[in-house]
């Protein structure tokens, strides 16, 4: 699992240059997506803007993810081009499109005391209720799900049809109101942000490119103009606030900083909408990466 948690982390700060194509939204339809965190992040664009150097030092990794690389021969840094995640409140789905060795894969499932049948793997994780199953969905595509079920990844075969279209971007997040209220981020701010969008009907969050900064996008859905309303305000307050804690911690505006990026927030409503956006520099996306 190292490589698509890392992939989970690394893929949401990224710069698309080339569009995903129609295969992007065949795939949303068969992940789960009522009460679900639903995302897409691309790896690729990651290392065309040179935040992700496929030469990294192996002493900085974890032995683990050293064993994995050796023996199944798929390294997340030169072999994934993106992921697209369904989490809910029983499972954690995936469709990994990359480079694969399938024959190295199974061999490595094997020595690790899983099994595979008919090109469906599964293998214990880190904990007993994390079970990985996966199956190649195509030659360049891995579908996996992570859940007590062993064999939840064959739920994937299914068609959703929930109606997402998703934004043309580099990063989004698609998130329920219901999906949000076991979050519990540790991001200085960010919980509070994530209580008021239970309050919608949904909300999609995601990446824009701007020269060379970026900026986060929000669209919120509310049930009535008059929730979007009192949404907009509780957001405007919530970030004044945070302006305030910051400005009684003394602390200098660091553009690398959560903190400091989510203070930046500008928020209006209209209609049913309550539209956000969050000025995001380059540092602050190698930062993230760079910590990691």
């Amino acid at each position: 699992m190292v490589f698509v948690l890392g992939a989970t982390i690394f893929g949401a700060w990224l710069w698309l240059r080339h569009q995903e194509g129609a295969a992007l939204p065949a795939l949303i339809q068969h992940l789960p997506g009522q009460n679900a965190a639903l995302g897409f992040a691309s790896i690729e664009a990651l290392r065309q803007n040179g935040m992700l150097k496929p030469d990294a030092a192996p002493s900085a990794r974890e032995p683990e993810y050293e064993a994995f690389i050796r023996k199944s021969g798929f390294n997340w840094e030169q072999d994934l081009d993106s992921i697209v995640w369904s989490f809910t409140a029983d499972a954690r789905f995936f469709f990994v499109t990359g480079r694969f060795d399938w024959t190295r894969l199974q061999e490595f499932v094997k020595e690790e005391g899983g099994e595979c049948r008919d090109e469906f793997c599964t293998i214990g994780g880190s904990q007993p209720d994390r079970q990985i199953s996966f199956f190649p969905w195509r030659s360049n595509v891995m579908a996996l799900a992570v859940s007590e079920d062993r064999y939840a990844a064959d739920r994937l075969r299914l068609d959703y049809r929930h109606g997402i279209t998703p934004p043309q971007a580099p990063f989004w997040l698609h998130l329920t109101g219901t999906a949000l209220k076991d979050a519990d981020p540790l991001a200085p701010g960010l919980k509070g942000f994530l209580r008021l969008l239970e309050r919608t009907q949904h909300a999609t969050i995601y990446l824009v490119p701007k020269d060379d900064t970026f900026s986060l996008e929000l669209r919120a859905q509310c049930a009535d103009s008059d929730v979007a309303s009192a949404l907009g305000a509780d957001f405007a307050k919530l970030t004044e606030w945070l302006n305030q804690l910051l400005k009684i911690e003394k602390q200098e505006p660091d553009d690398a900083e959560f903190a400091s990026v989510l203070a930046t927030g500008k928020f209006t409503a209209s209609g049913t909408m309550v539209v956000g956006s969050w000025p995001v520099s380059r540092n602050f996306l190698l930062s993230l990466i760079s910590n990691e």
